[in-house]
């Protein structure tokens, strides 16, 4: 009988491959650190292909938007919807924040463990203060690569996007014969990188398992029962998120709703498995133009560029963060407090773009410094539960930017 690898990559391959992965870290803690291993190098296989792909899915797009003379049109239209978007994240995750107040009323042991745990902290605050002297700042100062192959070399994955728009946008107004010429390479590298990441999807259910018992295994579960409500809120408000972003891609694709997660659904578990959002490019892009309709050329230009910079998960961790620390502390605050921290979140989520997943958590040190709040306490619970929030948080910046640009690209369906 012949065996059908098509289906290592069916939805209920990967929910099977979910529920073996969180049963071996929590019960089989020793055999969870052996598989992990391969998990590290399955990551490294995606990661990989993630700086190519998001320079050989932008110059082609930049190129052509700055060559057909509607960048001005669609560059408004891309800021416009990212913000307001963005927004309406910060607003809709602290009013859920709000109702549920996961950091009210916790038990003693709880707040026991919690204390132990910022005890521990030394090391976790120091990276947050050297995190802090680099953000805002010097945002567009770190934008800009000194040495691009040291920013290639280095994973600067802001400065490689700014230096990839400028070359998109460079090449939109070269001769025909340079710009075709350009387009024709980048473009089939991009394929090539797609078929790379398409075989390393078959593999995906074995990563999983792999990526998902390491984690698991390195949570203790005193911190896990510390933080239960704070994981539980965290995750409905990731929900309803992605109920919202689907019924945004229902309206503005004319798909079905149940559509706007099953033509998705690829790379919403290459996300959810490995993290990073970046090696579901290419599926995301493939589900939204062949699935979905969206056109192609705006996919190409916004979801890359969305991805990197509008990182919606990284809102909603920092303003659920931020208000479960006032909580902890019982502290209430005014309505000119949740409005500068609105303020405040939005413009560290987007400062926080290109950063590995500590940095980014570390960086909620920043707002809570401009708030008046203890610094150490919220950074070393959040580095310690990464492992519970990341796969949702990654899935909800996928399906978030996804909506994004179902949104931008409906004026050329009609």
């Amino acid at each position: 009988m012949k065996l059908d690898i098509t289906l290592l990559k069916h939805p209920v391959m990967m929910i099977l491959s979910m529920f073996i992965g969180i049963f071996t870290g929590l019960f089989l803690k020793n055999a969870a650190f052996q598989i992990g291993l391969f998990g590290d190098l399955y990551l490294s296989l995606l990661n990989m292909c993630s700086i190519p792909i998001l320079i050989t899915a932008i110059i082609p797009s930049m190129a052509r938007l700055f060559q057909s003379h509607k960048a001005k049109k669609y560059l408004l239209k891309i800021i416009t919807v990212f913000l307001m978007l963005i927004l309406f994240t910060a607003v809709f995750s602290s009013a859920l924040e709000w109702i549920f107040k996961p950091g009210r009323n916790i038990g003693k042991e709880a707040r026991v463990v919690i204390g132990k745990l910022i005890n521990q902290a030394d090391e976790t605050s120091s990276e947050a203060s050297s995190v802090k002297n680099k953000s805002v700042k010097n945002l567009l100062y770190n934008m800009v690569p000194e040495n691009i192959f040291k920013s290639l070399s280095n994973g600067y994955m802001l400065q490689i996007l700014f230096f990839t728009i400028i070359l998109g946008i460079a090449t939109g107004f070269l001769p025909e014969k340079h710009y075709n010429t350009i387009l024709f390479f980048t473009e089939a590298f991009f394929n090539a990188f797609f078929k790379i990441i398409d075989w390393l999807i078959y593999l995906l259910p074995f990563g999983m398992i792999s990526l998902l018992s390491k984690q698991v295994s390195q949570i203790g579960t005193g911190i896990l029962l510390a933080m239960l409500k704070f994981i539980i809120a965290f995750h409905i408000i990731c929900v309803g998120l992605m109920l919202i972003s689907g019924f945004l891609i229902k309206y503005f694709s004319k798909a079905g709703f149940i559509d706007a997660f099953l033509k998705l659904k690829e790379a919403l578990f290459i996300g959810f498995g490995t993290q990073s959002s970046i090696a579901a490019i290419p599926s995301t892009i493939e589900g939204l133009t062949d699935g979905l309709k969206v056109d192609k050329e705006v996919t190409h230009l916004v979801l890359p560029i969305g991805i990197v910079i509008f990182r919606f998960s990284m809102v909603v961790v920092y303003i659920t963060s931020v208000l479960f620390t006032a909580e902890l502390y019982n502290l209430r605050f005014s309505m000119a407090d949740i409005t500068l921290a609105l303020v405040l979140c939005i413009i560290f989520a987007i400062s926080s773009a290109g950063m590995p997943g500590i940095s980014s958590m570390a960086m909620i040190g920043n707002i809570l410094y401009y708030l008046g709040l203890p610094v150490e306490t919220i950074v070393v619970l959040l580095i310690a539960i990464m492992p519970l929030i990341d796969p949702v948080c990654t899935v909800t910046s996928i399906h978030m930017n996804s909506a994004a640009t179902a949104i931008i690209a409906h004026d050329k369906r009609e």
